[in-house]
């Protein structure tokens, strides 16, 4: 990045995938973009959706036993993000929450106990099936409609992975 920003070089959209969870420094890593923006720049950040209400729950009701999507061996993970911690984040640093939605929440499997892929072994991965089949079947019926539940799902803190769209200005339509 820092070739870039030396270059002068500015971005329409920029996307970190799965990636601010394992940097050193979450806000430099933030503040190290703001060169490559303009104001009409978008910033895509997606992460895990950690320590979410469904995973506060499960806990709560016994569901699950252990933070499964904690990285404590590995030690991958540097930082656990909500959507609200994720938009936090970036407004300190400089950029506005332009919209925020998540994927399909696989962690409501996680509170029947013939599906929980955590305290059940085996079956995770017909638990994954059963989500992309759910999300063809709403993508098939309506981009649109299933793209404002996605929004929805943000909106409620649920959903394995997160995206907040980030913007440096105004006046963007998404």
């Amino acid at each position: 990045m820092k070739s870039f920003a030396s270059e002068g070089r500015k971005f329409d959209i920029i996307t970190a995938d799965n990636v601010l969870e394992h940097v050193d420094d979450a806000s430099l890593f933030f503040k190290s973009i703001l060169p490559l923006c303009h104001e009409r720049t978008l910033l895509f950040i997606r992460v895990p959706n950690d320590f979410s209400i469904v995973q506060q729950e499960l806990f709560k009701r016994g569901d699950i036993d252990r933070d499964f999507f904690v990285a404590v061996k590995t030690g991958e993970h540097n930082y656990y993000f909500t959507r609200d911690s994720l938009s936090a984040l970036g407004k300190s640093c400089g950029f506005a929450e332009i919209m925020a939605y998540s994927d399909f929440p696989i962690d409501f499997f996680l509170f029947d106990k013939d599906t929980n892929y955590v305290m059940k072994d085996g079956v995770g991965h017909n638990c994954y099936l059963a989500k992309i089949a759910i999300e063809n079947m709403l993508y098939d019926n309506s981009m649109q409609k299933a793209f404002g539940l996605h929004k929805a799902y943000a909106d409620a803190g649920v959903g394995r992975d997160i995206t907040v769209v980030f913007g440096m200005g105004g006046g963007y339509e998404i």
